[in-house]
C-alpha cells in the first residue's frame, strides 16, 4: 500500500523535476512497504543508501536548473535542501551504527517533508519559471 500517491497537484510544471519527484515517491513507498511487511530491518540499509544518493542527485539537478534560470530564492531553497540532506544522512549514520531507524515517526517525517517541500517550496519555483 502506497504511503504517497503521485497526482497532478504535485506537478511543478517541469517534466524532469516531476519525474524525479515521482521517483522519490517510489523510494518512500518501498520503505513503507518494507515496514508494513515486517522487512524494514532487512532492506533499510539499501533503501536508505539509495535515498541519500538520490537526494544528492535530485537536489543538485534542481539547484542547477534554478541557478541557470536565475531563480531569486535559490539560496533559501538550497538551505532547505541542506537541512534535509543532513537529516537523511543522520538517519543513515544511526542505521549504520546498528539502530533500526525505519519507524512510523521517520516515515511520517519523510512523507510530510516531501509533501510540504513539493507543494510549497517547489511549486513556488514552478510558478516563477512559468512567469519568466
Amino acid at each position: 500500500m502506497a504511503l504517497m500517491n503521485w497526482t497532478e497537484k504535485f506537478s511543478v510544471g517541469v517534466a524532469s523535476m516531476d519525474a524525479q519527484h515521482q521517483k522519490w515517491f517510489g523510494i518512500l513507498n518501498r520503505l513503507h512497504d518494507a515496514m508494513l511487511g515486517g522487512k524494514a530491518k532487512e532492506v533499510q540499509r539499501a533503501i536508505l543508501a539509495e535515498m541519500v544518493a538520490y537526494t544528492h542527485t535530485h537536489f543538485a539537478q534542481e539547484e542547477t536548473l534554478l541557478k541557470t534560470k536565475g531563480y531569486p530564492k535559490l539560496a533559501e531553497h538550497q538551505a532547505k535542501h541542506a537541512a534535509f540532506n543532513k537529516q537523511v544522512q543522520d538517519l543513515e549514520a544511526k542505521m549504520i551504527s546498528g539502530a533500526s531507524v525505519l519507524t512510523h515517526d521517520v516515515m511520517d517525517f519523510l512523507k510530510h517533508w516531501l509533501n510540504d517541500h513539493i507543494l510549497s517550496t517547489d511549486t513556488q519555483y514552478g510558478m516563477w519559471l512559468k512567469e519568466h
